[in-house]
């Protein structure tokens, strides 16, 4: 992943977490001052950094090399997977724990809900960011459906796993197409009823099916002109693109990433190769289809790049720009 703290991308959804986690923050202040936050899979700790700018002591635990990362720039973060002993041993706790698109990966929300509630003082808030997958069901997108999301949260389902676990949720706010529910422990937390979705599923399948329409017409033509079709993004939501909304890799020349420790590297089973953004313009391309939550972003630096190619955006709609 690509770290924002080394500066390899402009992490928008991070700085919107922070502003609005911030604000909450303070407007808690006059209740009880939070001092300490724990941020857990946190990777580089860029939110973290954030954080410790406004006077905040923070502390992050996360496995990958991103910790090392977070290190190098100040932070305090363990390069470990999270365990409550790891804190608890050194009587050591937190007036915030954060968990920020960690909970839609695992079996079992409920069972992490409680391990972080563990190092959490008395009156402190937990803060949990997820995907929303009302924004997706809304507009027929698969992506936030790809295989590693092994849960889906809309603001009933995230506000009842965390009311089960005896939280009452203090805010929950619809970011756009992310979830940020701020909680803390209370005796008699209200549960939230879910909803019934069965209509709002049937709209779903009908807007897959016209967006798959709209993706395999505009790939056809293009492939039957003879034309070059390239790849934006390397990552998860281009193997989301290739499974999910059935891109062939075999009808994609390359794939454009600003990573560069991602160039020359290939999807496993794909002949594709990855290339960096600074190349593109030595590539001959026809149509770029953006496989990115970045898509606004992307669109710019393409422009900047006075590239001529058409553009078919996955995200936030299904749409060509020519």
């Amino acid at each position: 992943y690509p770290s924002p703290l080394e500066n390899n991308f402009k992490p928008e959804r991070d700085d919107v977490f922070v502003e609005l986690a911030g604000s909450f923050l303070k407007s808690q202040a006059r209740q009880s001052k939070a001092t300490s936050i724990l941020e857990v899979a946190c990777f580089d700790g860029y939110a973290l950094y954030q954080f410790k700018k406004m006077g905040y002591q923070v502390c992050g635990v996360d496995p990958s090399d991103g910790a090392l990362i977070g290190r190098k720039h100040g932070l305090n973060i363990h390069k470990a997977f999270y365990d409550p002993r790891m804190f608890l041993n050194r009587n050591e706790t937190f007036d915030v724990v954060i968990s920020r698109h960690f909970l839609e990966h695992v079996v079992e929300p409920s069972e992490y809900i409680e391990k972080f509630k563990q190092v959490l003082r008395p009156n402190g808030t937990l803060v949990i960011e997820v995907p929303n997958a009302a924004y997706y069901l809304s507009r027929g997108l698969m992506e936030v459906f790809s295989p590693q999301h092994i849960q889906g949260f809309t603001k009933h389902s995230l506000s009842k796993v965390l009311n089960d676990a005896g939280l009452s949720v203090l805010e929950l706010i619809e970011s756009k197409n992310n979830l940020i529910a701020f909680s803390s422990v209370s005796p008699k937390a209200v549960v939230t009823p879910l909803a019934n979705y069965t209509a709002y599923m049937n709209q779903y399948v009908d807007l897959i099916a016209k967006n798959k329409a709209t993706i395999k017409e505009t790939v056809q033509h293009y492939l039957d002109s003879n034309k070059t079709i390239a790849l934006w993004g390397a990552g998860g939501f281009a193997v989301a693109a290739i499974k999910l909304y059935g891109i062939a890799p075999k009808n994609i020349s390359f794939i454009i990433d600003s990573d560069p420790k991602k160039c020359g590297l290939s999807f496993i089973g794909m002949t594709p190769e990855i290339i960096n953004v600074d190349k593109l313009q030595c590539q001959k391309v026809d149509l770029i289809i953006i496989a990115s939550m970045y898509s606004d972003s992307i669109v710019k630096q393409i422009e900047n790049l006075d590239s001529e190619a058409d553009i078919l955006m996955l995200y936030p709609t299904v749409k060509v720009l020519e």
